[in-house]
């Protein structure tokens, strides 16, 4: 590849590299012969090591301190070129010194022949031959000048500067230098956008693609060049490509192609990826950015969206019922949940699914959630730990329901050994508002019947029932012992007691 040029050949091979630059292959030989060529670098190595093995020959055959002298420095060159198997020390400059000196000390301490003994003058020959083919190659491999590295330098202060058409001259010289320098070609690429020059500038763009076709920093830019251009698809092929292998660059190919305006649909396909890995970021990525609409169509859209792990799905239905996506969520529930809407599972009898309208559990420290067995069929126990002033909220089950109609809705519930002033109490929210709240239940509690009857606010499609403990401004803020419910039903309440119906009642034990 010429000399000095490993860094970019290893750039073309290798995909898609970490954050940082490799510009050694920590092995003389290996880095060597990518640079050199193989036919150089076994003539370097067979004239090394006849000039070696001659010179450890006479060492051995010289007698007194120059014998030693002579030994001892060959050893040191020949532990330099063994530290080459794992490393690159003839690319450190004082390194080679060293050994150069050593060599030469070797040479001098050594008793030199004034005539060369006729028996060894083919192999003087054949020395001298094979220095002039080792020269001529090596001379080949040279670039064409030095001062590549200026030129790029250059042209990145003339770009910064606004002086587009000096940038791009400077490009040039650092390519003629340097042809194999990627991001020479990827900057005049961008110094040709900016002189308005699309077309030279997708040009240059192909050959530093074509120079490290899986380097972050020349795909990242090629998208962008292609998606700025017009050419969605090709953008998104390169986009794509960096989502599936850099992870870490997900969320700003996602962005970058929402702020563009790509449709949701080809973000969806070409830079989520296939599995439901890939999926379930994408989604949590559309939550947190607002839009819960698109993660619902992404969910309905894509076959692996059964596959995706609960704590996934209930961060997209969080999001949505407190967006008050009631019928987003209510159709994510219908495309994948798998169950009627309906109050899915409140006597237990199925293991909670962990999402959207059945029983969820958010994990909080301190706190143990199980479903147990018990006389009456399976009970919700939660088990507090002593935790810290804790506010909590992490087991709900969501439930549809038809807004403005008077809902009752009765559960039992029973306490153990809680140990904290601020209780434990079950209540009804809507994404704007809390509807219906029991009593708290502190200390040690039988099972009690808790009766809670409220209205749905308009537009409210999905209301939570939640186990809630507010954190206590109380000395005794930790909070210990049991909490268990079981045997959770829903009925709408008819009109005539609809009519009877107290909205203070729905606060209180009925």
């Amino acid at each position: 590849s010429g000399a000095g040029t490993f860094a970019f050949a290893f750039r073309r091979s290798h995909p898609y590299l970490t954050g940082y630059t490799i510009d050694h292959a920590h092995c003389e030989y290996l880095e060597t012969a990518v640079e050199w060529g193989i036919p150089a670098v076994v003539l370097l190595a067979a004239l090394a090591a006849a000039g070696l093995w001659r010179l450890m020959r006479e060492a051995k055959a010289a007698e007194g301190m120059r014998g030693a002298i002579g030994a001892g420095c060959l050893a040191g060159v020949c532990a330099v070129l063994l530290h080459g198997l794992v490393d690159f020390p003839l690319r450190i400059p004082a390194v080679l010194v060293l050994v150069a000196v050593l060599a030469g000390m070797a040479a001098a301490a050594l008793p030199a022949q004034s005539e060369p003994a006729p028996a060894t003058r083919w192999k003087t020959a054949a020395l001298a031959a094979g220095s002039a083919v080792l020269a001529v190659l090596v001379v080949r491999g040279l670039p064409s000048g030095w001062n590549a590295e200026a030129h790029y330098r250059e042209a990145g202060r003339s770009f910064l500067g606004g002086r587009f058409a000096e940038a791009a001259a400077a490009d040039r010289r650092a390519l003629a230098d340097c042809p194999y320098a990627a991001a020479a070609w990827n900057d005049l690429a961008l110094a040709a956008e900016a002189q308005g020059n699309r077309v030279a500038a997708i040009e240059a763009s192909d050959r530093a693609l074509a120079l490290e076709p899986h380097t972050r920093r020349i795909e990242w830019s090629a998208a962008n060049l292609r998606l700025r251009g017009g050419d969605v698809s090709g953008a998104l092929a390169l986009f794509g490509a960096l989502a599936a292998h850099t992870p870490e660059l997900r969320r700003p190919v996602w962005q970058i192609c929402w702020d563009a305006g790509v449709p949701p649909a080809l973000i969806l396909d070409r830079t989520a990826g296939r599995g439901a890995g890939g999926l379930g970021e994408y989604l949590q990525y559309l939550v947190s950015q607002g839009r819960p609409e698109a993660a619902v169509d992404a969910c309905t859209r894509s076959p692996q969206a059964g596959e995706l792990p609960p704590e996934t799905l209930r961060a997209v239905f969080d999001g949505l019922f407190f967006a008050g996506q009631s019928e987003r969520a209510l159709r994510l529930w219908q495309a994948i949940g798998g169950r009627a809407v309906s109050f899915a599972n409140g006597n237990l009898a199925s293991p909670p699914r962990g999402w959207g309208l059945d029983w969820a559990v958010r994990p909080s420290p301190g706190i143990v959630v199980e479903r147990r067995r018990d006389e009456t069929g399976y009970r919700l126990e939660i088990e507090f730990r002593q935790p810290q002033n804790i506010e909590y909220g992490g087991v709900t089950h969501d439930f549809a329901v038809i807004p403005g109609r008077e809902y009752r809705l009765i559960l039992e519930a029973a306490a153990a050994g809680i140990g904290s002033s601020s209780g434990v109490h079950v209540e009804v929210i809507s994404p704007r508002r809390r509807l219906a709240v029991s009593e708290p239940f502190r200390r040690a509690v039988p099972w009690t019947t808790v009766e809670l009857r409220f209205r749905p606010m308009a537009g409210d499609r999905i209301c939570r029932l939640q186990v809630f403990r507010a954190a206590a401004a109380s000395f005794d803020n930790r909070i210990s012992g049991r909490f268990s419910l079981r045997r959770v039903s829903l009925e709408p309440l008819a009109r005539s007691a609809a009519r009877r119906f107290s909205p203070g009642a729905s606060r209180g034990w009925q």
